[in-house]
């Protein structure tokens, strides 16, 4: 199925099932499936703070936006196509705006929560393959692969900060736990801790099936690995 990436809102998990083209909706308390959304070929998802949500299909170039319910139950309620939109793989939420990462065309766009306008926000020339975003306290955190570094902007696209993590490093997603962010390493099939300064204290182990984004609820972390095809669990790091 390719379990591939994670996000959270209360004690629901939402994974997304690059190749079986649905989203999971977990409830991690009473450990079930609650609900399996059909969306084609997701690579990214995002929630707000009311706990509607974001997904990014790779292959159809779109962003889906699932209303929910007061009972916890999710219907597709919009989808955005663009030609701007171009193999996104990453969507992050603020309270004004949506930022997704295209794979192919290596920039950052941004919409609105109403999905009615799309613009290009941002573009580095000597960055390429973008893969995850994530917002911190007013601040876009963007990992790329080549070469591997991570970039922090401001909402108006304003380069804050940008950390070379050198060859032995392959930034696939970036979630903040505690006063620290997760990296996984897709050189070492680690994930990588960072302090909020962005210097790696330490690796951890997560299995040998590729750890590709992490979720957390409740100080737990939830892990997505790819090639096990599995959620691993660590109860507190």
């Amino acid at each position: 199925n390719s379990v591939y990436s994670l996000a959270s809102w209360n004690n629901l998990l939402f994974v997304c099932l690059y190749r079986s083209h649905e989203i999971l909706v977990i409830d991690t308390i009473q450990n079930k499936i609650n609900q399996i959304l059909p969306i084609h070929s997701p690579h990214g998802v995002t929630l707000d703070k009311l706990g509607n949500l974001y997904a990014v299909s790779m292959q159809e170039n779109s962003i889906n936006f699932f209303k929910k319910s007061w009972f916890n139950k999710y219907k597709l309620k919009k989808k955005l196509n663009n030609k701007n939109i171009a193999e996104p793989v990453s969507i992050a939420y603020t309270e004004k705006n949506l930022y997704i990462v295209n794979w192919t065309t290596h920039n950052i766009v941004v919409t609105n929560k109403e999905l009615n306008y799309l613009e290009i926000f941002y573009y580095n020339p000597l960055k390429s393959k973008p893969h995850s975003i994530t917002y911190l306290d007013k601040k876009l955190y963007i990992t790329y692969r080549s070469p591997p570094s991570i970039v922090i902007l401001d909402e108006s696209g304003n380069l804050l900060f940008d950390k070379d993590l050198g060859s032995n490093f392959d930034p696939l997603s970036i979630t903040h736990y505690k006063n620290y962010f997760l990296i996984p390493n897709a050189k070492n099939g680690k994930i990588a801790v960072f302090d909020k300064n962005l210097n790696n204290h330490y690796h951890i182990e997560a299995g040998n099936g590729l750890p590709t984004d992490t979720a957390v609820i409740n100080n737990v972390v939830y892990i997505s690995e790819e090639k096990g095809n599995r959620i691993f669990i660590i109860n507190e790091l």
